[in-house]
C-alpha cells in the first residue's frame, strides 16, 4: 500500500515510522523523496492472504503547516475504518472541520466523526471514517488562532 505526504514547511528530512501492530511487523520503504514531500510503501510481514486485514499507520514527524492548516488523505483501495490523527504543536484552533469527497466529486460533512481538543502542548485531531472506497478523499482543516512564543 503507498502512501505520500506533503507539507509547505519542512525541518529538515521527513522521518515517518509505522505504527506498532500486534500481529505482524510493518516496515516503511521509501519511494521518492524532495525537500518537501515523501513517497512511501508499507511493507506488511507476513503477508496478507485473501479475507485478512491488518491495522497499519504511520507516524510522521518533521513536517509544518504556513498558511494553509489542511490535512487530505485519498484511499487508494477499499478501506473498512481509516483513521487520521494530527497534532500541530504550540497553537490554539478556532475551529476544526472535515469533509469526506467521493468519487462522483460530491462532498458532504464529516464532523459528525470528528473530535478536536487543546492539550498542554498544541491542537491534537482525530477524524475517523468507516466504508470507503477508491478515490474517495478525507480533508481535516483547522483554524489557528494563535502561536505562544
Amino acid at each position: 500500500m503507498s502512501r505520500e505526504v506533503w507539507f509547505e514547511h519542512t525541518i529538515g528530512p521527513l522521518v515517518i515510522e509505522p505504527v506498532s501492530d500486534i500481529d505482524r511487523r510493518i516496515a516503511i520503504q521509501r519511494i521518492h523523496d524532495t525537500t518537501n514531500l515523501a513517497r512511501f510503501a508499507f511493507q506488511i510481514s507476513p503477508p496478507l492472504r485473501p479475507g485478512e486485514w491488518a491495522r497499519v499507520g504511520y507516524v510522521c514527524e518533521g513536517g509544518g503547516f504556513g498558511l494553509n492548516h489542511y490535512w487530505r488523505e485519498a484511499m487508494p483501495r477499499y478501506c473498512r475504518r481509516y483513521e487520521i490523527n494530527v497534532r500541530q504543536r504550540r497553537v490554539d484552533l478556532a475551529g476544526c472541520t472535515a469533509s469526506e469527497e467521493h468519487r462522483d466529486g460530491s462532498e458532504n460533512s464529516a464532523a459528525v466523526s470528528l473530535v478536536w481538543d487543546i492539550d498542554g502542548q498544541g491542537a491534537v485531531m482525530s477524524l475517523t471514517r468507516d466504508r470507503l472506497g477508491p478515490n474517495q478523499f478525507l480533508a481535516l482543516r483547522w483554524e489557528p488562532i494563535r502561536e505562544p512564543a
